[in-house]
């Protein structure tokens, strides 16, 4: 499954945000979601997955 997770600054503070493969639709992490500690679930197409995205963000873009 190929995962785009972009780290983006949003009123000065760090932002993860998710690309749902199902869908295509952006939505932001939490820092549990991010950390792999509780599912993502994208409430557009129900798609959900548990990962621990803060492995496998470099420089503040990952798509794996």
């Amino acid at each position: 499954m190929a995962y785009t997770v972009r780290v983006v600054k949003r009123d000065g503070l760090d932002v993860s945000t998710l690309v749902c493969p199902g869908c295509g639709v952006r939505g932001d992490l939490d820092d549990d979601q991010f950390h792999g500690t509780i599912s993502v679930q994208c409430p557009d197409c129900g798609w959900h997955e548990t990962v621990d995205f803060s492995k496998e963000v470099r420089n503040g873009f990952v798509a794996t």
